[in-house]
C-alpha cells in the first residue's frame, strides 16, 4: 500500500472512531455498526456500506468518513449518492466527517452530486 493510502486509512480510522465518541455522549443512540475492525459491520445500503449507522430516538443517521484524497473518487461519487438518497428517501440524517482542511472542496462536491449531510469537521482530522 502506497504511503499516502496508508495516512489516508490511518486519517478516516480516527474520523469514524471520533465520530463514534461523539454519537455515544448522548446514552439513548446506539452503534449499529461501524466500518471498523472492533464493531459490527454496518448494514449495506444499495449495495454500499456507510461507515457509521446509528440508531437515535428520533430515527437512523447514515455517516460517511472522507478524506481530502477520497472525494474525487467515482466509487465515492457512487456511495455518497447512494447513501444519499436512501437517506432522503427513508427520513433518515446523512451525515458527513471529514478534515477541515477540505471543507471548500467537499461543500463544492456536495453542490455538484446535489447532495444535503450534516457536515463534522475538525482541524485535528
Amino acid at each position: 500500500m502506497e504511503k499516502n493510502n496508508v495516512s489516508e486509512s490511518v486519517q478516516r480510522e480516527s474520523m469514524i472512531r471520533a465520530m463514534i465518541k461523539v454519537y455515544q455522549k448522548d446514552e439513548e443512540n446506539k452503534i449499529i455498526g461501524a466500518d471498523l475492525a472492533d464493531f459490527s459491520i454496518p448494514p449495506q445500503v444499495n449495495g454500499h456500506i456507510p461507515d457509521i449507522v446509528v440508531k437515535t430516538p428520533e430515527s437512523y443517521v447514515l455517516l460517511e468518513a472522507e478524506t481530502c484524497g477520497s472525494i474525487d473518487t467515482d466509487k465515492t461519487k457512487l456511495q455518497l449518492t447512494t447513501l444519499h438518497n436512501y437517506a432522503a428517501q427513508n427520513n433518515i440524517r446523512f451525515d458527513m466527517v471529514i478534515p477541515k482542511s477540505c471543507l471548500d472542496k467537499v461543500n463544492k462536491k456536495l453542490s455538484e452530486l446535489n447532495i444535503s449531510a450534516k457536515i463534522w469537521s475538525a482541524a485535528n482530522f
